[in-house]
């Protein structure tokens, strides 16, 4: 075998491994990706099922994005996707005087 075959092989492998490396780094990227979308759905999903196991009387444990943001830290566009994404979260609006939506609520619903 002469020299230049022996390094274009050589070359070959050292590309496959890369290659093979930056796969690996990606689907782990992803996984941890999804598990910490995850973590972050099942914390808003518990919050507003405690919220609303611990509501009084007429109040059923819906909250603002406001407070969830303070309370929970997670960023507004996170709370309306996993919103959007769950079976138990339900979007709910508030009226002002004149009936028009100024204000919008979450809600754990069963």
């Amino acid at each position: 075998m002469d020299r230049m075959t022996y390094w274009a092989n050589i070359s070959s492998i050292g590309a496959f491994v890369v290659t093979l490396i930056g796969a690996a780094v990606g689907v782990y990227g992803y996984l941890e990706y999804r598990c910490k979308w995850r973590q972050k759905k099942m914390k808003l999903e518990c919050y507003l099922l405690e919220s609303k196991k611990n509501a009084g009387v007429g109040d059923q444990g819906q909250k603002t994005v406001l407070h969830l943001v303070r309370h929970l830290g997670l960023t507004e566009d996170e709370i309306l996707k996993i919103s959007f994404e769950s079976k138990h979260i339900e979007r709910r609006t508030g009226q002002d005087d004149h009936g028009r939506a100024d204000i919008l609520y979450f809600v754990y619903a069963n």
